[in-house]
């Protein structure tokens, strides 16, 4: 296929030495963009951004869906809803002081890619009521379409901080929210 309009690639090696003739469909979004290595906003735990991109992907983000991460940490997630769809409305609730997740440099992170910010990026724990609310008002106390969130790990857990696990801890707050 010399020239060919739309290029054409052969996978060799598959069961019993079979050839597999095949065309690229799609492209995911430049990952890249979001190393950790490019980021302003560096924590400990970053996100994988392929991870972040898979996981919006598994969301299905959609124009003008309004998506929250109520673990947002340096916003890896956010970041890529963004990249995905340019016309989210997204929250992130972060509990970490800025010392350890600086807000401003979040905003960097966006503003440098030219990525639409998230509405609001809210310091506090995401089980508080007055927290969940906060993020509700700043969509305009609209529901969210998504939770998509990398529930804490490492620290958190180990300090005995949390009896249960955060991700069970967050449904069960959602469950109350919704009564």
């Amino acid at each position: 296929l010399n020239n060919a309009v739309i290029p054409r690639y052969l996978f060799e090696g598959l069961l019993g030495r079979q050839k597999v003739l095949a065309r690229s469909l799609t492209r995911g979004a430049a990952s890249s963009v979001m190393a950790p290595k490019t980021r302003i906003c560096v924590t400990n735990t970053q996100l994988c951004p392929r991870a972040a991109f898979a996981m919006c992907n598994v969301a299905r983000i959609k124009p003008g869906h309004r998506i929250f991460d109520p673990f947002a940490g340096s916003c890896a997630i956010l970041m890529a809803a963004s990249m995905i769809e340019p016309t989210i409305q997204s929250v992130g609730v972060e509990i970490a002081l800025d010392g350890q997740v600086n807000r401003d440099d979040i905003v960097l992170d966006f503003t440098s890619r030219n990525l639409t910010l998230p509405y609001s990026i809210i310091r506090g724990d995401s089980m508080s009521g007055d927290i969940r609310h906060k993020a509700r008002a700043a969509v305009g106390n609209e529901p969210f379409d998504a939770i998509v969130t990398d529930p804490p790990y490492g620290i958190r857990e180990k300090t005995g901080f949390c009896l249960n696990p955060p991700l069970l801890d967050l449904v069960k707050c959602i469950a109350k929210d919704r009564k």
